[in-house]
């Protein structure tokens, strides 16, 4: 058959089968770019979830370990100078 030209049989079912493989790869397609839109969605959250982190939870968990160390501080010499007081006023010494 090399020199021979294809029937109109013949080439009908080529056309066939292109179409029938073009079909498969048309709906493989579609599926994979389904796939990758739910991977592109779920990379989107994962980002906004650091990004939220990263500008607003970290700086609020630092304020506050900050706000929490201080004000333990204050307690601690506020605590100090009321004993101190009290002590002083009965004149009572710790040995």
């Amino acid at each position: 058959m090399p020199d021979e030209p294809f029937s109109n049989r013949e080439i009908k079912e080529m056309f066939n089968d292109m179409c029938t493989k073009l079909d498969r790869i048309e709906l493989q397609t579609n599926r994979t770019n389904g796939r990758v839109s739910s991977l592109e969605v779920w990379k989107g959250g994962i980002v906004g979830g650091i990004s939220v982190l990263t500008v607003i939870v970290i700086p609020l968990l630092s304020w506050a370990m900050y706000t929490l160390s201080t004000f333990q501080n204050e307690v601690q010499t506020s605590t100090q100078m009321a004993l101190d007081r009290t002590l002083s006023a009965y004149d009572v010494k710790i040995q």
